[in-house]
């Protein structure tokens, strides 16, 4: 485990056989929670090769639907997964913000995660960030998962068929998903605002080292590492705690049932063009 930097909060791991921590343990600055009368929107960003019908984005409406926080989860495959970059898709969200008033928390997971780190860089308007195991470094990302053969095959043909364990679908991507990934690993995120990370120890997805990484860039985040993998379903009510603290929210107000809130509010955009 990398020592603290400068100022960044960062976990603790007690040692153990196991080298996980037992119980998740948060050590961070108060950043204060959002005040109950500002106006606020939450918007949940699924991951790649995900859809806004997606379990996490579930589970976190139904968790915020009784304290009166709707969820906006727009389709960031914009109805073109073959075309996918993370340019259109944070095209996507910035006309999903701007059909909102008052301020926004982004909750991501995954490369949605990464999406909504690279979104606040250039949206004033969001205040706080909550990344689940977020794939920071998402160029990178793939060209490590696909291998060095399959990758210059796919830069030479122009399209791929995604491998089952990238995409259960094998739908066809064009290469201008991992083009257009490496352009924005190159730029930093220098933005500093709270942020809340969650992330598994066990992930082989996705390292949680990237997170560490970014809490040493971001004075004002804190992370929570988890004895999890990468999807964290097993962490989620350790999460959600986590959260509630973070937004200010009563974690005892009890889950609503399913079908009080079957899906968060979906939205199901136009193609976008890349910017």
């Amino acid at each position: 485990m990398p020592g603290k930097s400068r100022g960044a909060s960062t976990l603790e791991l007690p040692a153990d056989p196991g080298g996980v921590p037992p119980l998740p343990r948060c050590v961070s600055r108060d950043a204060g929670a959002p005040s109950a009368s500002m106006t606020c929107t939450l918007f949940y960003l699924h991951g790649f090769a995900s859809s806004p019908g997606s379990y996490k984005a579930g589970w976190l409406a139904r968790r915020l639907a009784p304290h009166g926080l709707p969820l906006r989860v727009p389709d960031l495959n914009g109805g073109d997964f073959g075309n996918l970059t993370l340019s259109r898709q944070a095209a996507v969200v910035r006309e999903e913000i701007a059909d909102t008033r008052g301020e926004v928390v982004l909750v991501g997971s995954s490369f949605g995660g990464y999406l909504a780190a690279l979104v606040a860089e250039c949206e004033p308007r969001v205040t706080r960030l909550v990344l689940l195991a977020p794939a920071f470094g998402a160029g990178a990302l793939f060209a490590r998962s696909l291998g060095s053969e399959r990758l210059a095959a796919w830069r030479a043909r122009g399209w791929l068929e995604l491998p089952a364990e990238i995409d259960a679908a094998r739908r066809r991507l064009h290469f201008a998903a991992v083009a257009d990934a490496l352009e924005h690993d190159a730029r930093p995120l220098r933005r500093q605002l709270p942020a809340l990370l969650c992330h598994g120890v066990h992930d082989a997805t996705v390292p949680f080292a990237a997170s560490v990484d970014y809490l040493r860039g971001n004075r004002a985040a804190q992370l929570l590492l988890l004895p999890d993998e990468h999807s964290l379903h097993a962490s989620l009510e350790g999460v959600w705690g986590q959260l509630c603290l973070f937004l200010g929210l009563d974690p005892g107000v009890p889950e609503s049932p399913v079908d009080a809130a079957p899906a968060a509010s979906v939205r199901h955009p136009a193609r976008s063009g890349g910017a």
